[in-house]
């Protein structure tokens, strides 16, 4: 008899990189930490999480922060932005794309 797959739940961590002036989310950043491996500082992940907006987004870096987010209060079909007055997550809208986790 062939064993069933185990599918691994694995940590997420979630950093949202945002502009700091008008708090609109330009970036969200997800990141997993394999068994046995060796986490990333919590500096690294914000600096990549900034570099990658950089990149990908063509964002300019010095505008932006980034905000760590508990992985079961973040919802992949939410759209958010950043109180700047108070620095927390709040919820704008409903996105119309499938979850990360839907096949496409």
């Amino acid at each position: 008899m062939k064993p069933l797959p185990v599918r691994l739940e694995l940590p997420r961590i979630v950093r949202v990189v945002y502009d700091a002036r008008t708090g609109r989310v330009v970036h969200t950043h997800h990141a997993i930490v394999l068994p046995n491996a060796k986490a990333p500082s919590e500096e690294q992940l914000d600096a990549d999480a900034i570099s990658l907006a950089g990149k990908v987004g063509g964002h300019p870096t010095n505008s932006l922060k980034v905000l760590t987010v508990k992985s079961d209060e973040f919802r992949d079909d939410t759209i958010y932005a950043v109180n700047t007055a108070t620095g927390k997550l709040e919820q704008t809208g409903k996105a119309s794309r499938p979850k990360i986790s839907e096949p496409l």
